[in-house]
């Protein structure tokens, strides 16, 4: 339940606690679905402009693509999430306050010999020294609705050093993975929502749902669902 997502802001403010300019902490969401709730999302923020001093923190995201995932609507709605956190990162970061973030996901051929029919569902996250394993999505759908579980294991050095030399060197193979960061900055959300209706167009193929759906109403209501 929601006792889950309050372990992790409790997990992410002690991460930031402890972390100093000789011993910098790393917070590690690697998880399948990422549309971050609201509670998540502003301790974000604070993390960044400097409200809560996280300057020697690092935060990395990792989570599907759209190619990858099994849920689009989730990825569709989770961009214009990130579109928005990356423009207040952008603009409010605190240099030295500030904890550096950066956005990746998965590419179809990291999944697996069948691409993009193969999804991640994986949910283990790090928090400094502590590593969180369970069911729980980073999402307002596991946060306020679904039953999970998970296990906080404390002060595990060697499973965290291990674990973050296995995610550094998949975000370090450009064929795996794609750093984000810079092209959420850097986009246009007119743009993002461009490229969003023609995703929503192919899902109505794909789906055989055109006959059941009229596209001249459906359109604006995504449209603006997603805005």
């Amino acid at each position: 339940g929601k006792h889950i997502h309050a372990l992790w802001l409790q997990a992410m403010r002690h991460a930031a606690a402890i972390a100093t300019p000789d011993d910098p902490q790393e917070i590690i969401i690697h998880n399948a679905y990422f549309v971050l709730p609201s509670n998540l999302m502003a301790l974000m923020g604070q993390m960044v402009d400097g409200t809560i001093d996280a300057g020697n923190v690092k935060i990395t995201v990792l989570t599907n693509s759209i190619e990858t995932t099994d849920l689009n609507v989730v990825n569709l709605a989770a961009r214009h999430q990130m579109k928005a956190f990356a423009d207040y990162y952008a603009a409010n970061r605190d240099p030295e306050r500030g904890a550096y973030f950066t956005y990746h996901e998965y590419l179809p051929s990291a999944v697996g010999s069948r691409g993009s029919n193969l999804s991640l569902h994986y949910k283990v996250m790090v928090f400094g020294p502590d590593v969180f394993i369970g069911s729980a999505n980073a999402d307002v759908r596991s946060y306020m609705q679904d039953s999970n579980n998970g296990l906080l294991v404390r002060n595990a050095p060697d499973f965290v050093s291990s674990y973050k030399e296995w995610i550094h060197q998949m975000l370090a193979d450009a064929t795996r993975t794609e750093d984000l960061t810079s092209y959420l900055i850097e986009s246009r959300r007119e743009d993002l929502l461009a490229q969003d209706i023609v995703t929503q167009r192919q899902l109505v193929q794909r789906y055989g749902i055109g006959g059941h759906v009229d596209p001249a109403e459906l359109e604006p209501r995504f449209v603006g669902t997603l805005e």
